[in-house]
């Protein structure tokens, strides 16, 4: 059977670590919150439109955030975290995954642990979509 882990060992990728993976959450979080930041303060001055509770503001982060993640992973297999601490993912191909596994592990981002599920091995939204954040060796 092949899997993500035969493939990345094959071609000579390592795994991200713990460390570099906290990397690449927090830079690609404060990426998010700026990219949030600034698409609201346009619709404020342009529209005069702020979102007025909790589950619009949720929807308006998620909707930014699937977009930031899909469109880099995607066109780039890498967010702007991932440039800098030099790692990308791979599916199990090991190839750049599809965009199918893509809107899947993003939407898996969703659940609250998932944030920090990497801390305990392979992130949650990296083992149901079989998908692996590596480093070239």
């Amino acid at each position: 059977m092949i899997t993500v882990d035969n493939v990345a060992e094959t071609i000579n990728y390592k795994t991200a670590d713990k460390g570099t993976r906290a990397g690449n959450y927090i830079i690609d979080t404060i990426c998010i919150e700026v990219l949030i930041t600034i698409i609201a303060l346009i619709l404020v001055y342009t529209l005069d439109y702020l979102p007025e509770d909790f589950a619009e503001y949720f929807a308006y982060r998620f909707f930014i955030s699937t977009f930031y993640y899909v469109g880099f992973e995607y066109y780039y297999s890498k967010t702007p975290g991932k440039y800098f601490t030099n790692s990308f993912v791979i599916n199990s191909s090991g190839k750049k995954p599809l965009v199918k596994e893509l809107v899947l592990r993003n939407l898996l981002r969703i659940f609250p642990h998932d944030g920090f599920s990497f801390l305990y091995g392979r992130g949650m939204h990296d083992c149901l979509t079989n998908v692996r954040v590596v480093i070239k060796n």
